[in-house]
């Protein structure tokens, strides 16, 4: 099954995959502060989750922790690369 994200959604996994650069020790997430509340939001649709890119964890009624997995690395990394336009032809 394949999943469109929002514009939102990929700049919430680039931003939780910035994280994962920054604190690589780090394996048992992110809370929306570090994330943004924008972006914490993006994390929690049904579809995002159901992508598996993303593993959320409800620490208490309205607490959760974000972290990635490793389809979800992948994808961030693949966002994060400059796109090459060119073999689009014009």
């Amino acid at each position: 099954m394949s999943y469109r994200l929002t514009f939102r959604q990929k700049k919430a996994l680039k931003r939780l995959f910035e994280l994962h650069q920054s604190y690589p020790a780090n394996d048992h997430g992110f809370f929306p502060s570090s994330i943004g509340t924008l972006n914490a939001q993006a994390f929690r649709t049904p579809e995002m989750q159901a992508s598996g890119m993303i593993i959320v964890d409800r620490m208490a009624a309205n607490c959760f922790r974000y972290r990635l997995t490793a389809a979800g690395i992948a994808f961030a990394e693949f966002l994060s690369k400059p796109q090459d336009l060119s073999s689009l032809g014009s």
